[in-house]
C-alpha cells in the first residue's frame, strides 16, 4: 500500500548509490546481506515508500540484472560518492530527489520524510550528525548539476565541497527530530561492521 507520504509527493525521485568499489570490504557489499536481506534490497524497501522512481547508480549493473530499476554506470568514472550523485541526478526526470547509499542499512523513511519536508527553497538538504555532514542521505535538486560538473573536472571528489555555491539547508539530528537514534547513519565499511551489527540495531 502506498504511503500517504507518497500520495501527497508524486514529485520526488530517489537515487541509491551502490557503485563503490568495497576496497575496505573486501567484495561488492551491495548483495551482501544483513539479517537475510541484501544491502540493495533493503535500501530500495526503504525508498520505494516515498516514491516509485528509483535509479541504481552503479558500475556493476550485471550484477543486478533482477531488479526492476534503471542501473546506471557514472556518467564521469571514478570519481567516487559525488560521480554517482551526479550521474543520478542527470538521469532522473525529478527536479528534487532523495539520496541514499546502499551501505546506510538504519535510514528510516521518517529520516526521508523529514529531509524532503525542507526541500521546498533548497538545492539541498542535509542532516548534520555528530557535528558533521551526512551528505550520501541527503535530498539532491537538479540545479546542483552544473556546480557538481564543475568540481568534478576540477578533480575534487569531496561531496560538500560545492555546497556552498547552491542554497544549502542544513539539519541538526543531535538533538532532534524523536526519530534520531545514533545508528540511524551507521556506515558498513567492512565485514566487521557488519558482523559486530546485532538485532537491538533495529528496535532502537
Amino acid at each position: 500500500m502506498e504511503s500517504s507520504f507518497l500520495v501527497k509527493n508524486k514529485n520526488i525521485g530517489a537515487i541509491i548509490l551502490a557503485g563503490g568499489r568495497s576496497r575496505r570490504f573486501g567484495q561488492d557489499k551491495t548483495l551482501a546481506t544483513l539479517f537475510g536481506i541484501s544491502l540493495i534490497d533493503r535500501a530500495i524497501n526503504i525508498v520505494r515508500e516515498i516514491t516509485n522512481d528509483i535509479i541504481i547508480a552503479t558500475n556493476s549493473p550485471e550484477k543486478l540484472t533482477s531488479l526492476p530499476y534503471p542501473k546506471i554506470k557514472d556518467l564521469i568514472p571514478g570519481r567516487g560518492p559525488l560521480g554517482g550523485i551526479y550521474t543520478g541526478l542527470f538521469f532522473s526526470k525529478h527536479q528534487k530527489n532523495i539520496i541514499i547509499p546502499v551501505d546506510m542499512p538504519f535510514i528510516s523513511v521518517e529520516c526521508m520524510e523529514f529531509l524532503i519536508s525542507h526541500r521546498e527553497h533548497a538545492d539541498v538538504v542535509v542532516p548534520i550528525h555528530d557535528e558533521k555532514y551526512e551528505p550520501l542521505c541527503a535530498v539532491y535538486s537538479r540545479s546542483c548539476l552544473q556546480e557538481i560538473k564543475k568540481q568534478l573536472h576540477s578533480g575534487n571528489n569531496q561531496v560538500f565541497a560545492f555546497y556552498d555555491k547552491v542554497k544549502t539547508i542544513a539539519l541538526y539530528f543531535d538533538s532532534a527530530p524523536c526519530f534520531h537514534n545514533q545508528n540511524l547513519f551507521f556506515n558498513i565499511n567492512s565485514v566487521h561492521d557488519m558482523n559486530r551489527l546485532q538485532p537491538k540495531h533495529l528496535q532502537e
